[in-house]
């Protein structure tokens, strides 16, 4: 009987492609229930994603530009905008201390 091996190799696309998946959970998460931590680690997310590769600091802008949309069809829909643009911007916020 012979054994195959099966080897997976991680290119350098899967890592930064987690850390924009970790990053849009977060956020996702961050909307539905605000939480300092979540915002914490959404900003670690952000800062060693753009330390890794400076292109990668284009994920914040991903990000804020995807709840952007999410934000103006919440805002649609519910009369709690403050709310809703209160997170946007903490999020931005994020964003530009990540970039420093």
């Amino acid at each position: 009987m012979q054994f195959q091996t099966l080897f997976f190799s991680l290119t350098h696309d899967i890592f930064p492609g987690l850390l924009l998946l970790g990053m849009l959970v977060l956020a996702d998460k961050f909307y539905k229930e605000p939480r300092v931590w979540i915002w914490m680690a959404l900003v670690t997310l952000g800062t060693v994603s753009a330390l890794i590769k400076h292109t990668f600091a284009l994920f914040w802008i991903l990000l804020l530009f995807s709840n952007a949309i999410v934000l103006f069809s919440r805002i649609k829909d519910n009369n709690n905008n403050y709310n809703a643009i209160k997170v946007w911007l903490t999020l931005a916020i994020g964003g530009i201390i990540s970039g420093i």
